[in-house]
């Protein structure tokens, strides 16, 4: 790739707004639910970040498929399947287990702001809210591979 096709590149990441390529609807969950209501959001909707919201729907936190790995291992049926007991996820607390505070960007942020953070901080996703701190979207980086490899396609 020649030097004035990455500055091309690089232009097309600072002009690629985050509410153009973010996964919507966020999926939530409040911060008083039962905690077993973690692991059947990550498998109802086969993710692997989860936004915490308190009563008013803004973000509070975020809990990661690795958190619940740390919190309690899965078990496996006679088959293979992994499981978790609901019963023992719920003797943890969604308050105790969350990433507080999470950083978070707003819908007119760009591609390079999310990609910036996620790499300075180890990040799997940037919660992307609203001037209220509700979360509107989720940008992962899967989203990002995505909009790089179709930037590369063309």
């Amino acid at each position: 790739m020649a030097a004035n096709e990455e500055v091309d590149v690089k232009k097309l990441f600072k002009q690629v707004q985050l509410s153009s390529i973010m996964s919507t609807p966020p999926i939530v969950l409040n911060i008083d639910e039962a905690f077993h209501k973690v692991d059947l959001k990550f498998r109802e909707h086969n993710i692997k970040h989860l936004l915490i919201v308190n009563d008013r729907k803004q973000l509070i936190g975020m809990i990661t498929l690795q958190d619940l790995y740390k919190i309690q291992s899965p078990k496996k049926t006679a088959d293979g399947t992994a499981y978790y007991d609901h019963n023992e996820l719920d003797l943890n607390s969604i308050e105790k287990n969350m990433t507080i505070q999470p950083v978070s960007l707003k819908g007119d942020a760009l591609l390079m702001d999310a990609m910036v953070k996620m790499g300075e901080g180890g990040f799997g996703c940037i919660p992307v809210v609203d001037d209220d701190f509700i979360p509107i979207g989720v940008v992962t980086q899967t989203d990002i591979i995505r909009v790089v490899s179709e930037i590369f396609k063309e």
